[in-house]
């Protein structure tokens, strides 16, 4: 059953709790992905442990309407989504773009998270970009987002990789500013 809540922002935002025990598991997706990224994952967690997964703004079945998009207002999100269900030792699992936001929202739960996981986050941190070669890799997506967003969600996969049965186009690509 997906649950709703409304951010400080205004913007609703999707998320599910399935199962029961301790720690609770936050779940969160990365860019251009959606709470049913973890689905093969459910059955066998939430035997043992409370799992939450959350739609961050502009993914899935949350809002666009947002004005601040950073990691800052969705670690905001998940934090309200703890918070409002009570969640106490819980651990924080990111994904990509999830595991910066899992940092922000450990920032703001303090001693309610027991454990951080970095899925596929990063290997070495990268180097300080130019504004130019900011604004030369943005070009592409300020022409074409869903085109574009669609093409580099490709390029992590390789050649021989196959969708997951019953899966295919279910994510929402990204639309928001």
């Amino acid at each position: 059953m997906t649950h709703f809540v409304l951010s400080t922002d205004g913007t609703r935002i999707a998320y599910d709790l399935i199962g029961a025990g301790h720690p609770a598991l936050m779940l969160v997706h990365g860019w251009s992905c959606d709470r049913t990224y973890w689905n093969a994952q459910l059955e066998s967690l939430s035997r043992d442990f409370t799992v939450v997964t959350v739609d961050l703004a502009g993914h899935g079945e949350s809002e666009c309407g947002r004005e601040a998009w950073s990691i800052a207002a969705f670690g905001s999100d998940v934090a309200l989504v703890v918070t409002l269900n009570g969640l106490e030792d819980v651990v924080l699992v990111g994904h990509s773009m999830g595991g910066d936001v899992i940092l922000e929202a450990a920032r703001r739960l303090s001693t309610r998270v027991v454990g951080l996981i970095w899925v596929d986050t990063y290997s070495a941190l990268p180097e300080t970009s130019s504004s130019e070669d900011v604004q030369q890799r943005m070009g592409p997506f300020r022409a074409n987002f869903a085109e574009e967003t669609q093409r580099f969600v490709r390029t992590m996969f390789g050649v021989g990789a196959r969708s997951i049965p019953g899966r295919a186009n279910r994510t929402r690509y990204v639309s928001c500013p």
